[in-house]
């Protein structure tokens, strides 16, 4: 399985490349398929995001849940929380439409003080699911379908007339969140230790790191800290290391010049056979076909 992954910072926030300048929104239009990427990983955003399926079925992953979407379908993911997308069918898109936190006015306005404060402390609201077959979300989703389709359809979406479609998109939000929801506290300290472990693994996967250092970062015994990463994405710690490693290792197959041996040592492997080996594994064919092959124009 190929894998995208967004430009990170330094806090390991997803950096989405703003499609229009000086406006309160940005957005990205992905193809998930076996000729482009079949997962967007582990990630999370600073701000709320929202997403629509244009075509076929996306997977969307989060700490609490695992869905499939379907075309004419969306989810909107709460400010901080990680999550992932796959692909379902063999070819889909999507479309995410991501709105800073004070995309309404600035912390301490009035504005922001009644229409978003309630949203970012509905702690406990980690993502809402938009299906065409739920009553209860039939409004949200028109608004939500209204601003994707103007983005993908307009040539000059810098305008007024999606600023407020995206104020009633948010309207319906504050529908959907009571305002006297309890914060999530359980939810939260998951979903940030599944940060910190996440970001030392994005940092350190280069080094050798041995469960108790993990387990260390995270104030966790090794067996807690072993279960709580499976429980909260499926996949042990090493399963998702290792392929991390994979996909930093196609980075420097794809854009540089250095031997396999080279680039087995510098993500992390301690031998290049067994790199060899893990990735024959994974991608059914090897580093070096890899490179040589049609693959690489991917």
């Amino acid at each position: 399985m190929k894998s995208k992954e967004l430009k990170i910072t330094e806090g390991k926030h997803a950096v989405v490349e703003p499609q229009i300048m000086q406006y309160p929104l940005t957005y990205f239009k992905q193809e998930l398929s076996k000729e482009t990427y079949e997962l967007i990983d582990w990630h999370w955003h600073s701000g709320f995001q929202f997403c629509y399926v244009i075509s076929g079925e996306v997977i969307m992953q989060t700490v609490k849940r695992k869905v499939i979407l379907e075309e004419g379908e969306g989810m909107f993911i709460h400010a901080q929380q990680v999550h992932k997308a796959m692909n379902k069918s063999k070819k889909a898109k999507y479309i995410s439409l991501n709105l800073p936190i004070h995309f309404l006015d600035l912390e301490g306005s009035e504005m922001y003080y009644r229409f978003v404060e309630p949203v970012l402390h509905a702690e406990s609201i980690e993502s809402i699911v938009i299906k065409k077959n739920n009553p209860n979300t039939m409004r949200f989703l028109a608004m939500l379908k209204i601003c994707a389709e103007k983005i993908i359809s307009e040539d000059n979406i810098y305008s007024l007339n999606l600023l407020a479609d995206l104020l009633l998109l948010w309207e319906e939000l504050f529908h959907q969140i009571s305002i006297t929801d309890c914060p999530g506290e359980k939810s939260n300290r998951t979903n940030e230790r599944l940060q910190k472990l996440l970001r030392y693994l994005q940092t350190n996967y280069n080094s050798k790191i041995t469960l108790h250092d993990i387990a260390d970062h995270v104030n966790l015994s090794k067996s807690e800290c072993s279960r709580f990463f499976k429980k909260a994405t499926g996949e042990t710690i090493f399963e998702y290391l290792l392929k991390y490693r994979i996909e930093k290792s196609i980075e420097l197959l794809r854009n540089t010049d250095m031997t396999i041996t080279e680039i087995a040592y510098e993500t992390g492997f301690m031998s290049q056979s067994y790199y060899d080996q893990r990735f024959r594994k994974i991608k059914g064919i090897s580093p070096l076909k890899y490179r040589n092959s049609s693959y690489i124009k991917h």
